[in-house]
């Protein structure tokens, strides 16, 4: 008999994956473990995208709505720019909500909001996420002695601690509002008039030359540790300069050009109020997004999935 259980509100794919595969006693191989699993990202995650929303009675598109992370496309590699992931190494997962899922559903899950990449405070809970052992074997929650010992940023109220926590809520609150998968790329270009209106509004510099002036990114590195935006954008502390332009983060308000997806969340954390998250830019990305939506809304299981695995090889561009 095939137990098939029923998936929680973003949980994460790969994770809802391995629960399958433990109920049922089954392997999956490649078997590095979940943080391994994340590690592949895109191309490897794909593959079970198709397979489980049929499984699941769901179309592809409303399966990445929910429960996919986003492609890390972008067209940064000309700039001599490094690729980031999607996802954080190791994964990572919050105590509370663990308790809270074992209660309410009976079993705890991975919350895929949490394995997005500078994710590492629970924005629910405002606690710490904890990190497991990358070869940790199983992809369920783990045991105790698969956990690291130290949290991937400091106790709560250390320096930093309020922007990170912003910064986790709105990577959470985009990869909701806009969905996993590909349809974030498709349709995260949807929220750079907003950010670079606000930008100009807060006299920062949207111009496309490296005009003089205040830049997203002096903001940046005046509210966030400069040890944590060094994780998300490498290099970052060597190559960044006050009053001048850096690239993987200002291009999110100064152009129309592919930026890590990071950028956008710290966008977001930088220039909005949590408040406005929800008055402002939700409204805007969920017309969009019932426009494109209803637009592709007809096509079948096979041209979706065609389409996935099209930016997935990057055969086509994102935004």
């Amino acid at each position: 008999m095939f137990i098939l259980p029923t998936i929680a509100i973003d949980e994460y794919a790969l994770g809802y994956l391995g629960r399958i595969c433990s109920l049922n006693l089954l392997d999956v191989r490649p078997r590095p473990g979940l943080g391994g699993l994340v590690l592949q990202r895109g191309k490897f995650s794909s593959r079970y995208h198709v397979p489980l929303a049929k499984l699941l009675g769901m179309t592809l598109h409303s399966f990445l709505l929910e429960h996919a992370l986003p492609f890390a496309l972008w067209s940064g590699s000309s700039l001599g720019e490094p690729r980031p992931g999607t996802a954080s190494r190791p994964a990572r997962f919050c105590v509370e909500c663990v308790n809270q899922h074992r209660q309410e559903l009976g079993a705890p899950f991975w919350r895929r909001a949490h394995q997005l990449t500078g994710v590492c405070i629970c924005f629910e809970h405002g606690t710490a996420l904890l990190a497991v052992a990358e070869q940790c074997p199983s992809r369920v929650l783990p045991a105790a002695k698969n956990i690291r010992s130290t949290r991937e940023w400091g106790p709560p109220g250390s320096a930093g601690w309020d922007a990170i926590r912003s910064y986790s809520g709105a990577a959470g609150f985009l990869l909701k509002a806009l969905g996993g998968g590909y349809l974030y790329g498709l349709l995260r270009q949807k929220l750079s008039p907003m950010l670079r209106r606000r930008a100009a509004e807060m006299g920062l510099v949207t111009a496309l030359d490296d005009a003089p002036g205040r830049y997203l990114s002096d903001v940046a590195f005046e509210r966030f540790p400069h040890d944590w935006l060094e994780k998300i954008f490498p290099d970052a502390k060597k190559r960044k300069e006050f009053g001048k332009r850096f690239l993987p983060i200002d291009d999110v308000v100064c152009a129309a050009y592919a930026v890590p997806y990071v950028a956008e969340p710290l966008a977001l954390a930088l220039m909005f109020d949590i408040d406005e998250w929800e008055s402002l830019i939700l409204p805007r990305i969920a017309m969009e997004k019932s426009d494109f939506l209803t637009k592709h809304g007809k096509e079948n299981v096979a041209q979706w999935a065609e389409m996935e695995l099209d930016v997935v090889l990057g055969c086509r561009p994102t935004a």
